[in-house]
């Protein structure tokens, strides 16, 4: 063999042992999630959420790995039909990374996602299915408010973090928008169910209102558009910034915009 070809040979093995090595290293470094995910559609979700557990609190995971993590954990929870739990974990995680805006909105959609129903047990709710009675109560206005919240305070953070405001404090940063879109869903989720006249109201930010008794009601007359004492039909105008609107109305105008 000539010299030219054995060092073509030589480049060839060393270039080969470099992407084996860097391939390696990523199937390490990507391990965690293929194992938990593994688990999860095989259907040992137990397991399953053991491993995302683990992932989520592991500090040397990533936003995204964590915002997975959440998803798969609140889904492992139904399938095992321990949604009852999900209350806890949730809380427990917003805590815990009050100054993570990713996780944050991960928690504030998961809230949207849970069953909204569930019984007053020993004076407590307990989310999803009971056997052996209790008062039905369902939590569908509870848990919007608690994700326009998380979803306010993930807002705050990520126009602090990425994006530079503008004088009505608006910021040009993408990921700023697509959270500005996702609150603006959390503001009308289930107002198109008669309910649109809530618009008017503004939603505590600082607090959450009670559970409220029964099954959450979709069914029933249309109740149309809101009108003022005239009949006249009332439309949410475009507010100069967030402090100034005077109903979630406004609110979600100024989160479109």
């Amino acid at each position: 063999m000539r010299l030219w070809a054995k060092w073509l040979v030589a480049i060839g093995i060393l270039c080969g042992a470099a992407i084996l090595s860097a391939e390696s290293q990523s199937g390490q470094e990507l391990r965690p999630e293929r194992m938990a995910t593994q688990l999860f559609q095989d259907g040992n979700y137990r397991e399953a959420l053991t491993a995302f557990t683990q992932m989520l609190y592991d500090d040397d995971s990533d936003d995204t790995a964590k915002v997975l993590a959440i998803g798969r954990i609140c889904s492992c929870y139904q399938k095992l039909n321990e949604v009852s739990q999900s209350d806890a974990f949730l809380s427990r995680t917003a805590a815990k990374y009050a100054d993570n805006w990713q996780v944050l909105s991960a928690v504030a959609n998961q809230y949207l996602q849970l069953p909204h129903f569930g019984y007053q047990i020993d004076g407590e709710f307990r989310r999803g299915n009971h056997r052996g009675g209790g008062k039905v109560m369902n939590s569908a206005e509870r848990d919007r408010a608690q994700a326009v919240q998380l979803f306010w305070q993930a807002l705050e953070l990520a126009k602090r973090t990425l994006g530079q405001q503008t004088a009505d404090g608006v910021s040009g940063n993408a990921s700023v928008a697509k959270l500005a879109e996702q609150m603006s869903e959390a503001i009308m989720h289930d107002r198109n169910y008669g309910q649109s006249w809530r618009l008017q109201v503004a939603t505590d930010l600082t607090a959450l209102p009670d559970y409220d008794e029964g099954w959450q009601g979709r069914g029933g007359q249309q109740q149309g558009a809101p009108v003022d004492a005239d009949g006249n039909p009332l439309f949410y105008e475009l507010p100069s910034d967030w402090a100034s609107a005077a109903n979630d109305g406004q609110r979600w105008r100024w989160l479109l915009a």
